[in-house]
């Protein structure tokens, strides 16, 4: 949500699996174990299917970025194979797709994320830094990494209403994104407390169980088309 209009801005996709016997599990349980060329099928997946959605929401009358989670090794062999050249819509409207990547992952190989963010630009496709928070020791060089957002980490969002240390975390984040020219967005937002603190910080948009818990896209539309003809 964008919290300076309170309008729906984007949506994330999550991948889950489907178990024969455990039933629908979480990234956690799948992803620990699998190799590298894996995870690269797997982000190709992803990916394609962001794009997928993102048309479908498109043709349903909604305007709005979309986001996924993918590993920073993964987008390297995904940019040697083209991908994103030949999938990107060629709709004018089309926003970009939005990729986020673990700030941990980032540090580790900060030259290989420049390189792959400045090539990603290209096709219109942006980083964005997942679980950040002002100490990471990704924070001395952000000036080196061209990024879209930064997003506060879901443990120092919760409570940031009632705990002061919360609280200056997520203004030092804000401020740290603004000061580059970039957004701010809150994960894991689950009460109004904290919402209406984040709006009073400055941040740009929220994400978690206070707007919506996770959907598939086919229940979603339908949810929003019904919101819009209430509010028309």
């Amino acid at each position: 949500m964008d919290l300076r209009t309170n309008m729906l801005a984007g949506v994330e996709g999550f991948i889950r699996a489907r178990h024969p016997v455990h039933g629908v599990t979480a990234p956690s349980a799948f992803l620990r174990t699998a190799s590298k060329a894996d995870l690269a099928s797997l982000s190709e997946f992803v990916i394609m299917s962001a794009v997928i959605d993102w048309e479908d929401f498109h043709r349903a009358g909604f305007r709005m970025k979309v986001a996924v989670n993918v590993p920073p090794g993964s987008i390297e062999t995904l940019l040697s194979a083209n991908l994103f050249r030949e999938i990107r819509p060629k709709h004018a409207e089309w926003p970009g797709l939005v990729l986020d990547v673990n700030a941990s992952d980032i540090a580790q190989n900060i030259a290989l994320t420049h390189e792959v963010a400045t090539q990603l630009s290209l096709y219109n496709v942006w980083i964005a830094i997942d679980h950040f928070h002002p100490h990471h020791a990704l924070a001395k060089h952000l000036h080196t990494v061209p990024f879209c957002e930064l997003k506060l980490d879901a443990k120092y969002v919760a409570n940031c209403a009632s705990e002061g240390a919360n609280r200056k975390l997520c203004q030092d984040t804000i401020d740290l994104a603004h000061r580059f020219g970039k957004l701010a967005a809150a994960e894991g937002v689950e009460n109004k407390e904290d919402g209406r603190v984040l709006m009073q910080l400055g941040c740009d948009s929220a994400q978690g169980y206070l707007f919506s818990p996770a959907l598939q896209k086919e229940r979603l539309i339908p949810i929003l088309k019904s919101r819009l003809r209430k509010s028309a």
